[in-house]
């Protein structure tokens, strides 16, 4: 280590630090130490050197400083300070608005202020912070505000942006006597944003997370502002960020370091009222895109929507409408005149991974939601197909997010205006909005109570909070986080379309950082012939990064340093998105098509060659090989962490981001004869059926059980006999050798006087395949062509071993059924 170390650093006028050579904190390797920075502005900045691990009692240096300035008259002067710190971390990965953790005292001290971790900048506006202390554990009174005191309020800062430490400025708080061997809890609020920023980590609360000689810091919370800010609360969380203190020694005079320093800091002005505004979230995952989404929410308690935050790759003007619906917005989808329209907005979108915003400029009314009412709520684009949402295994109606204030219910995807539907769709976005005091609502049908299952949103990224986030994010975050995929439009079956044959998909792991070096490794298994299009990587870094990418069949370990087992299939130079983005390594930069077979496994190597600024996350539960993230095409697996270029490595890491690819389902790689033959010639069926009065409907199995269908007997309001539901299962299990396409086709005719009341699910594994239901027409007693949703394309690649299909089927209800059947076609090439 260092001795002698001075460290530079640099306060700006709004408070904010600076520190050299690209890093968010002290540099203790180098002894050459540079701040560049574009100035913010006209104000005083302070440029501090601080000294530690003196071995002597002096250490001359030089301070050069150059650009556009002028200085006071005043000579540069040696000053005494008393400023000690220890650091937690700065790798982010949740925000919320605040975060609780302990100190303990190995030393008697007195803390005299904080520095935290913010993307918020001065452009973004001021904070408002409040600082609470509590005598020893704050375990346990996370939400009992009357045993903290509070310390410091509505201090206001400007923040100093992404990557940049936030200082508390001096004199904001008293000092904070903790003697020797005591401990205290702390807790530091934003009162009106949402942009305190702490990781998710593997230690329990209470634990020691960082120590120095003088100080521990313990592993806490993040926490929501609610009321006097002691709302919800979300353990294991590690706050970001620096506790500054000094040394009192048994003689009760303060230990001293010099630096040298020029300014002063700009006084601090007066603080103001703001409105409490906070958010619910849902996810930010895509999946599919068209113009619009509905959805439900119901209100535990009186509230304001402020503005909604939206789901869109789209970065171009768009033209929005909002529109409202009394009651639950389930079977009145297309039902125009029965929605009151709330918003127009003409607002840019934000683009790939960030929020597009709807402000509250663009309600034409104040829009009011009393507390115990349901209404529906539908976003759309009038011009663009570009409003992402996610298919969801949720029914319609149920709760997917949810907080102390209000519910967000499963609902629908949508084609504008009011026309056809894509039921269990999930909006991908955030509602802002503002408490009001309770008044009861015009009594109606909208005025139910809220669901009981209330179900968490699964979903989502990992998430402690509707208001944090699991990987880095603009937005605001519950949930990392995963990433918006690109995938096609969605579009009504009973209208011809072509279907691509060749459909880009994605598979994230996580955003939560952590651990950063040059690199990463990590191997992943197909279930089908896949083509890699591009990978999406975390890295904090906005500068040019110079990267490879290798790859190694049969998988990484064993292989970490040995460099000529790999080949290189990917390299060259991209422009780092920075905190809170993905940075995109997309095909233009491969060297060869990067393509997996079935039940192949490939292992990857990521790294960048002229930086060690690559995240990746530590976990505990799992070892290398084990898989981490799947989904039915593939699986991304636990690897390690590594220094460039196939240097030290450390298990148990996993790889941050997402592989984007393409499944083969024409010119198939593979060569495997049994791609081209027939596995099993007949599939075995068992069926069951409930509500159907004969024999002669129900279930029935043609073509060797190729062809099942389910034959409805019609209504006794259509001139039949049956008024009960019919339902019915099917299930079959089948066996394979090597990877086989299954493929499937799902047609029929349903009712055509409402949509969604007749459904055939097709499942394999337990996973949804393809689903077909009745279109809604108005024309009662009659039968028309069914609507057909593929969440994967055909065919389904079947891995060698025992499958499990499953078929279900029900009438919801005994209304309207007149001529109706649902069936299935499988085979193992195209269907007519």
């Amino acid at each position: 280590c260092l001795v002698n170390n001075l460290d530079l650093s640099m306060k700006t006028p709004l408070g904010g630090m600076k520190h050299p050579n690209g890093l968010t904190h002290p540099d203790r390797k180098n002894n050459a130490e540079r701040i560049r920075f574009d100035a913010a502005g006209a104000g005083k900045y302070q440029v501090i050197v601080n000294a530690s691990n003196m071995a002597t009692s002096s250490q001359r240096y030089s301070l050069v400083a150059t650009g556009c300035f002028s200085f006071e008259n005043q000579a540069v002067r040696k000053v005494t300070r008393s400023d000690f710190f220890l650091d937690s971390l700065w790798s982010g990965g949740l925000k919320s608005s605040g975060s609780m953790f302990g100190i303990v005292a190995k030393q008697d001290i007195n803390v005299t202020s904080f520095e935290f971790h913010s993307t918020m900048k001065a452009d973004d506006g001021f904070m408002f912070l409040d600082i609470y202390a509590i005598n020893g554990t704050f375990i346990g009174n996370e939400r009992s505000r009357e045993k903290w005191s509070k310390v410091a309020s509505n201090v206001m800062i400007a923040g100093s942006g992404r990557g940049e430490a936030t200082r508390i400025p001096d004199g904001a708080m008293p000092k904070l006597l903790v003697k020797n061997g005591e401990s205290k809890g702390i807790y530091i609020t934003m009162k009106f944003r949402e942009e305190l920023r702490y990781t998710a980590v593997d230690q329990a609360m209470g634990e020691v997370f960082s120590e120095n000689t003088d100080l521990q810091i313990l592993v806490g919370s993040g926490n929501a502002y609610e009321g006097e800010g002691f709302g919800e609360v979300y353990p294991r969380r590690m706050f970001n960020g620096r506790v500054i203190y000094e040394k009192i020694p048994h003689g009760g005079n303060l230990l001293v370091k010099e630096d040298s320093s020029v300014g002063t800091l700009q006084p601090q002005a007066p603080a103001v009222k703001v409105p409490t505004r906070v958010y619910l979230e849902t996810l930010w995952n895509g999946g599919i895109k068209n113009s619009g989404s509905m959805f439900g929410v119901v209100a535990k308690t009186t509230i304001q929507i402020e503005s909604i935050y939206v789901n869109s790759p789209y970065s171009g003007m768009i033209e929005f409408e909002v529109y409202k619906i009394d009651g639950s917005s389930n079977g009145r989808e297309k039902s125009p005149n029965e929605w009151n329209l709330v918003g127009t907005a003409r607002v840019e979108g934000g683009g790939e991974g960030k929020p597009t915003i709807i402000p509250s400029s663009a309600f034409l009314e104040t829009f009011t939601i009393h507390k115990r009412q349901t209404v529906g709520i539908y976003v759309t684009m009038k011009y663009q197909l570009q409003l992402r949402y996610s298919p969801v295994q949720l029914a319609v109606g149920d709760v997917f997010a949810e907080n102390s204030d209000l519910a967000i219910l499963v609902g629908t995807g949508n084609d504008y205006p009011f026309s056809n539907f894509y039921s269990k769709r999930m909006f991908n976005g955030a509602l802002v909005y503002s408490k009001l005091q309770d008044t009861p609502s015009t009594p109606s049908a909208s005025s139910t109570p809220l669901p009981t299952a209330l179900v968490p949103t699964s979903a989502a990224l990992p998430s402690g909070s509707p208001s944090t986030s699991p990987k880095p994010s603009p937005a605001p975050s519950s949930s990392p986080t995963s990433m918006p995929t690109t995938l096609p439009t969605e579009s009504p079956s009973t209208i011809p379309t072509p279907r691509p044959t060749i459909q880009s998909l994605s598979l994230e792991t996580l955003w939560e950082g952590g651990v950063k070096n040059s690199g990463n490794m990590f191997d992943i298994v197909a279930k089908a012939d896949l083509r890699i299009t591009s990978f999406l990587v975390n890295t904090p870094s906005s500068d040019n990064i110079d990267f490879e990418v290798y790859s190694i069949k049969g998988g990484h370990r064993g292989n970490e340093q040995i460099a000529d087992r790999w080949t290189l299939v990917a390299n060259g130079r991209v422009v780092g998105a920075g905190e809170g983005y993905p940075t995109i390594i997309r095909a233009q930069h491969f060297k060869q098509d990067i393509i997996i077979l079935a039940q192949e496994t490939l292992g990857l190597y990521i790294t960048m060659t002229d930086k060690r600024e690559m995240r990746y996350t530590p976990v505990r539960n799992k070892s290398a090989g084990d898989v981490y993230a799947s989904n039915l095409d593939l699986a991304i697996l636990v690897g390690t962490g590594n220094g460039y270029p196939f240097g030290q490595f450390w298990q148990q890491r996993v790889f941050n981001g997402s592989i984007e690819y393409q499944r083969l389902s024409e010119g198939k790689v593979s060569s495997d004869p049994v791609l081209q033959g027939v596995p099993f010639t007949s599939i075995s069926w068992n069926t069951e059926s409930s509500g159907v009065d004969d024999s002669v409907h129900g279930w029935s199995v043609l073509k060797h059980g190729f062809l099942a269908r389910f034959e409805v007997e019609n209504s006794y309001t259509c001139d039949g006999t049956n008024s009960m539901t019919q339902v019915g299962e099917a299930t079959s299990v089948v066996s394979v050798g090597s990877p086989t396409p299954l493929y499937f086709e799902l047609r029929g005719m349903g009712e055509q006087f409402e949509a969604g009341y007749e459904m055939l699910t097709f499942e394999i594994d337990g996973n949804v395949i393809a689903s077909a239901t009745s279109v809604a027409r108005g024309i009662e007693c009659s039968a028309g062509p069914v609507s057909v949703t593929k969440e994967v394309p055909s065919p389904y690649y079947l891995s060698p071993g025992k499958h499990h299909l499953r078929l279900k089927f029900t009438t919801r209800d005994g209304y309207d059924h007149s001529g109706v059947y649902y069936e299935i076609g499988l085979g193992f090439e195209p269907l007519p």
